[in-house]
């Protein structure tokens, strides 16, 4: 009987349940009362499986212990009733909402051990997927140990579950196992700032679970392997190892090893709103930061580094003394040996649009991923800084200096299509204008694609520097004190670029003792040829200009040794500006020249017309040792330049000569005199006639002249006698028997013919 009264009870509800849990609740089997609208079996007796839907849950003073959606559960009953335990082929709950709260009595199957294959719990908030798990209900508690599975798709191989009785806290203890889409998922670390992610992780989790509002407070341990990160600049980071611990504060605190392009790294990491990770990089900033002609970098150095990643940006601060990195500057204050201490840092605000802030004693640098930026050198330009940081749309440079040399600065323009450099601003202590040095002086440079333009101001230098797209350079000046002394045509030293296009021109410039009104001419220099070329100056005292209406020039050929000089000439001083240049004074010059010759000091194949007049000459240096023609060199260039040689001394007595004029022409095999060549002392006049030929290395040495001489201090011939015989013929009396006469007066006229060479001079007296 007792037999048949299960069989029904059972067949009741594998085929009936509705009726099954309606005749319990109204029979009040057990303490709690179960409300559905709708319920269903398969059917099978051994294996039956349920299907619930719509389920609440009352106690005896009828609250609402639990709500659930949708209730599926599969039970083994051989397996139940051939051990101590409840064996649950498959559990499904949807949307399980529990209202026990501390007032309910519970809900408790008590001494009940139950086996759950295939789990599933899903809501809106809990997605708990187990393949196998083991319950034990007791009086006070419950307790869960879960194998293989994953809650809300966060897969882990053990999960162990502990529920005291009408507690609301779900106590857990697991190791979960997440890859970067669960990380994104659960808002664990913000991947937005990188390209690509690839994570793997193990977070050990213990902690408990609010059943009420689903919310989780736990303490983890995250332990990453083998993972990598890929910036949106294509920077790798990848081997990453990571272990993070959470601390009481809920912060992360951990160490990691990871490789990245060119090395290996290992440091620390701390995560709170934003995660930050410490370790030493080295870095080449030549590679990251584009070489401008103020300021390039060369090096590679090992930098304090630290990587903060927050609100969706990677930003990176770097810290070093540069001790293996050497700055390079057309400017030398700037520049920077390898070895010496400057404490640096540097800062990239966003690593997928990096922009570099460079910070130190010494200059304050930005510079964007465009190159984009400033360059502030010596915090001299506060208020300029601060207006030009703000626009960003080039690259701009101040500069407060104690010393430049404006020849540092003169860039082509025609390289700047490949720089975005906008503007130089410069502040200088000194500043060095071809060997002239100014104080306290204020530069300020454009750059463009089409030139460069300079304006700089203060005490005796004022003026501007434009450089178009081709190389040429024009300096225009005003106001300004300036020597010339920089400006040589043989000086091959100065530090420009070997091709050099320069025009010159000023007003009201002081040099020396004068102050020119204008100055124009052009200064031109390649690797072969250096010219100063139509050359326009004029002063009270000094004037050059053109010649036969023909411009003005002087150029020097350094593969040849060949000079040309075109042009009239006029010094009407005692102390002309180029007055130390040579071993003569003089009052008054006047020159039209026409002329080239090789070698400054031999005077070699000279061809070309000359004029000259000079007043009130006299020379620096005894007379040379050589015949009078000799002494013709002082109206040439050559003498200009170089003087009579120190070593063609005549005792002490100096050459004076009130007046001097003359017009000759000097083609390929001699210098014909055009007009007489007069010269005119304290003692005598002379005129010269006649011509000179050259030897057969194009210098001139045949002699062929005329001589007409009027002494007018007959006291005087023995020191004229000296001038054209030389040493050896004064020596040998040949002054006094073929040129002194007794009876000469003051106003006596003789009339000479002079041949031989220049080194060997005949003197003929003709009368």
């Amino acid at each position: 009987m007792i037999f048949f009264i299960f069989i029904l009870t059972y067949s009741i509800f594998i085929f009936k349940p509705d009726l099954a849990l309606n005749t319990s609740n109204k029979l009040g089997l057990t303490d709690y009362k179960i409300n559905f609208e709708e319920i269903d079996s398969n059917k099978n007796l051994l294996k039956p499986t349920y299907s619930v839907k719509n389920i609440k849950v009352y106690d005896k003073n009828s609250n609402v212990l639990m709500i659930i959606e949708s209730l599926k559960i599969g039970i083994n009953v051989l397996r139940s009733l051939s051990s101590d335990l409840i064996v649950i082929n498959e559990l499904e709950i949807v949307n399980f909402t529990n209202q026990i709260d501390s007032k309910s009595e519970g809900f408790f199957l008590t001494n009940v051990n139950i086996e759950i294959n295939d789990l599933l719990i899903k809501s809106n908030d809990l997605n708990l997927n187990v393949s196998k798990s083991y319950i034990s209900m007791k009086i006070d508690d419950i307790s869960v140990v879960s194998l293989e599975g994953s809650i809300n798709e966060s897969y882990f191989d053990k999960l162990e579950l502990f529920l005291p009785n009408s507690s609301q806290k779900l106590f857990f203890l697991g190791t979960f196992y997440l890859n970067e889409k669960d990380i994104i998922n659960r808002n664990l670390i913000n991947l937005d700032s990188f390209d690509s992610a690839k994570i793997n992780l193990i977070v050990e989790s213990n902690g408990t679970l609010d059943l009420e509002n689903l919310t989780i407070e736990s303490f983890n341990k995250y332990n990453f392997y083998e993972s990598s990160l890929e910036t949106e600049s294509k920077f790798l980071i990848d081997a990453i190892n990571l272990e993070l611990f959470e601390g009481d504060d809920e912060n992360l605190y951990g160490k990691f090893k990871a490789n990245i392009p060119d090395q290996i790294i290992q440091g620390s990491m701390y995560v709170s709103d934003s995660v930050i990770i410490k370790t030493n990089l080295e870095i080449d900033l030549s590679q990251i930061i584009n070489d401008q002609r103020y300021f390039g970098i060369k090096g590679k150095e090992t930098f304090k580094t630290t990587l903060e990643i927050k609100d969706n940006v990677s930003s990176l601060s770097l810290e070093s003394d540069l001790t293996n990195t050497e700055f390079n500057s057309e400017i030398d204050e700037i520049s920077k040996n390898i070895k010496d201490k400057l404490f640096t840092t540097i800062k990239i605000r966003n690593l997928s649009n990096p922009s570099y802030l460079i910070k130190n004693k010494k200059f304050e640098a930005f510079f964007d991923n465009k190159n984009n930026g400033y360059f502030d050198f010596g915090n001299g330009f506060s208020e300029e800084t601060v207006s030009s940081k703000q626009e960003l749309d080039g690259f701009y440079i101040y500069l407060n200096l104690k010393d430049i040399n404006i020849e540092n600065l003169l860039v082509d323009s025609s390289g700047n299509n490949t720089s975005n450099l906008k503007s130089i601003f410069i502040k200088s202590k000194t500043l060095n204008l071809f060997n002239n040095t100014y104080n306290n002086q204020t530069l300020k440079i454009l750059f463009n694609e089409n030139e460069t333009y300079a304006n700089f101001y203060g005490k005796n230098l004022n003026g501007s520097i434009r450089i178009d797209n081709s190389g040429f350079t024009r300096i225009d000046v005003f106001d300004t004190k300036f020597e010339f002394n920089g400006v040589s045509l043989a000086n091959t030293d100065i530090s420009l670029n070997d091709n050099i296009n320069i025009r010159f021109v000023g007003k009201n410039i002081q040099t020396y003792d004068d102050v020119f009104q204008d100055v124009d001419f052009y200064f031109l220099r390649n690797k072969k040829i250096t010219t100063i070329d139509n050359i326009n100056i004029r002063s009270k005292n000094f004037y050059i200009g053109p010649y036969a209406k023909k411009k003005a020039y002087i150029s020097f050929n350094r593969n040849e040794d060949l000079y040309k000089v075109r042009g009239s000439y006029e010094i009407n001083t005692d102390n002309f500006p180029f007055k130390d240049s040579i071993n003569y004074d003089f009052g008054y010059l006047s020159s039209d020249l026409n002329i080239q010759w090789n070698s400054l000091s031999e005077l070699r194949n000279l061809e070309g017309e000359i004029k000259f007049l000079i007043k009130d000459l006299e020379s620096k240096a005894s007379l040379p040792d050589s015949a009078f023609l000799r002494a013709l060199r002082i109206f040439n260039l050559n003498a200009i330049v170089e003087g009579i040689n120190s070593d063609s001394l005549l005792g002490s007595r100096n050459l004076i000569i009130k007046r001097a004029e003359g017009d000759f022409y000097v083609g390929q095999n001699r210098a014909l005199i055009n007009k007489p060549i007069k010269l005119e002392t304290a003692e005598a006049k002379m005129e010269w006639m006649g011509e000179v030929l050259k030897d057969n290395v194009g210098i001139l040495n045949e002699l062929n002249l005329d001589l007409e001489m009027r002494l007018k201090l007959s006291e005087n011939i023995p020191w004229y006698a000296a001038v054209f015989g030389g040493i050896p013929a004064l020596a040998g009396g040949f002054i006094f028997e073929n040129i002194v006469d007794e009876r000469l007066d003051d106003a006596s006229t003789f009339q000479f013919k002079v041949t031989g060479n220049i080194t060997d001079p005949k003197i003929e007296r003709l009368n």
